[in-house]
């Protein structure tokens, strides 16, 4: 259906080829997971794939790449729309009717298609979003927002599916949903290309794995064999139960989660019992930021509903719920872009949100949007981090800003063009724009949103950086290995309400708090558990064995 042949190619304002040499066939009805760290060229491949290098963007190529036999140079993106259905990780780059059911009818009737209420219906179904079809798609969540992008892409039943990261911004159980439509679409006999970079809940379904690291294949063949190369384990973060399997020796790869019980039972494998859970950092001091009793809805519809905490200095609070739960617009409403609405208070180092100009709150809390494109405008990195604090006339704009890019380990990037770094670079780019200002508190909004684990490292050292100099720390979040590594306390929000607080290890083991939430427990958990106590990483599993 698809193959590459010593494909080689370059985009046209960069000195060195992205992709490099790449060889690599893919057959009608396989089912392929393609992996790599940020910034290995992923993504350059799917563009490739759906044309988009040789239609759109140009540049230098060699090699060859042929679509069901046919040169995509040949082809045109209509073309190739006609067999395959494409997905990109920011479905805000796809979407551009003013309703959710016009994406649906728009994607038919491009292709001829029946597009009656019930076949948009139909669509949207599938993905668990037939409640939205009425709703403007500016407002509906990010991970919403994604599924829709998915329902109009199997709504047309193309033979291809080429999907780069679909779930990066879904919950983990809507996560659970999509992949168990991509294997439906594989018993269809349909041809599924997954870009992935958290693969711990779908490596075990798939047919073969390609690992791309730095332009180039450095692995391709089934999970099982592939992840039995300790090269392999040095270049990419593996799943939980692969970890267990290479630093105990187990004799055959494992790759989910039932494989790791069954590895651990006939090991017979157990845990020292905790020394108790240790004190939450920021007890005992003042609260930065007060929220009580805040309501907020839209429309006449209730989002928030009688929302109570606090974050203190040097705490980090994670905020946890399904898509559409209601997440982004707390966070909006802590810092003064949005505004509770008759009930409730904020309160920000003391101070009532109401009365605050927007400057004025940023001046103590500091906001990391989603998508850091967003944030981005200026033309070089030191302009992006200056911006804030000359406008806010803060003293010694320039020191502040380059200090704050030797914090997130960017001075080396001032004079580069914010637009052209890195996902990952971008991220603590904003990061360094935000400490610029000096705030008492930062909310992130999905801040690991597309990074890998390496990223994620980085962009989370930074945090505790800040957290270490006694900035509180509020964070939205989906990934529950990020919540278990880091967090202090974990807020679990459903139906517009707080439904469980408390620390990871609490939380994270609450099946009813899980569940009401669209959140499973990490693997981690799960295994750990069932052996003897709650580990919240791989390492300290390791360190807890008997």
């Amino acid at each position: 259906m698809i193959k590459f042949s010593h494909f080689t190619y370059r985009y046209p304002t960069q000195a060195e080829p992205t992709l490099i040499d790449i060889s690599l066939e893919i057959k009608k009805g396989e089912f392929l997971l393609i992996t790599g760290r940020s910034g290995a060229g992923k993504t350059t491949l799917c563009r490739a794939m759906f044309g988009a290098l040789h239609h759109d963007i140009g540049g230098e190529f060699s090699g060859t790449l042929t679509l069901k036999g046919m040169d995509v140079s040949g082809l045109s993106i209509g073309q190739i729309g006609s067999f395959m259905g494409v997905v990109f990780d920011d479905p805000d780059s796809q979407l551009f009717m003013p309703q959710v059911e016009d994406e649906i009818k728009f994607s038919l009737q491009a292709r001829s298609l029946p597009s009656s209420q019930k076949d948009i219906e139909k669509a949207l179904a599938r993905v668990g979003i037939a409640h939205l079809i009425k709703r403007p798609t500016h407002e509906i969540s990010g991970g919403e927002k994604q599924k829709v992008a998915i329902a109009a892409a199997l709504a047309v039943d193309p033979e291809i599916f080429l999907f780069d990261e679909p779930t990066s911004q879904l919950d983990p159980q809507s996560t659970l949903e999509i992949y168990a439509i991509l294997e439906e679409l594989k018993a269809e006999g349909k041809t599924i290309i997954l870009i992935e970079q958290k693969i711990e809940d779908i490596v075990d379904k798939v047919d073969r794995i390609a690992v791309v690291d730095a332009g180039r294949i450095v692995a391709c063949g089934s999970p099982r064999e592939a992840f039995k190369s300790r090269e392999l384990y040095e270049t990419m973060p593996y799943p939980c139960v692969s970890r267990l399997a290479v630093e105990l020796k187990a004799d055959d790869m494992l790759l989910s989660l039932d494989e790791g019980r069954r590895f651990l039972k006939s090991r017979g494998i157990k845990l020292k019992p905790a020394s108790g859970d240790r004190s939450a950092d920021g007890e005992g001091s003042k609260p930065i930021l007060e929220v009580k009793d805040l309501w907020f809805g839209y429309d006449g519809r209730d989002v928030l509903r009688g929302i109570s905490f606090d974050v203190r200095a040097g705490e980090v609070v994670a905020v946890l719920g399904r898509n559409g739960s209601g997440k982004t617009t707390l966070l909006k409403n802590l810092i003064g872009l949005l505004k509770p609405r008759g009930h409730g208070m904020v309160l920000l180092n003391g101070l009532d949100v109401k009365g605050l100009k927007v400057e004025e709150a940023a001046r103590i809390a500091g906001f990391l949007f989603q998508n850091p494109d967003n944030m981005l405008f200026a033309d070089t990195v030191m302009e992006e981090v200056m911006f804030s604090p000359v406008n806010l006339g803060l003293p010694d704009s320039a020191g502040r800003s380059v200090r704050a890019l030797e914090e997130v380990g960017l001075l080396h990037k001032k004079d580069e063009y914010p637009r052209y770094l890195g996902n990952g670079e971008k991220l603590r780019l904003c990061v360094a724009s935000i400490l610029a200002m000096g705030p008492r508190l930062i909310v992130l909004d999905e801040p690991t949103t597309g990074l890998d684990d390496n990223e994620c490292a980085r962009l989370m050292e930074v945090v505790l950086k800040m957290k270490a100099e006694g900035v509180g720390i509020i964070m939205a979040t989906h990934d529950m290995n990020l919540v278990a590594r880091y967090a202090d306390r974990v807020i679990v929000i459903a139906d517009g309400r707080i439904f469980r607080q408390g620390r990871p290890a609490e939380v994270l083991r609450d099946s009813a708090a899980l569940s009401a939430a669209s959140l499973k427990s990490p693997p981690i958990v799960e295994l750990s558990s069932e052996v003897g106590r709650v580990c919240l990483t791989v390492e300290e599993f390791l360190e807890a064995m008997v």
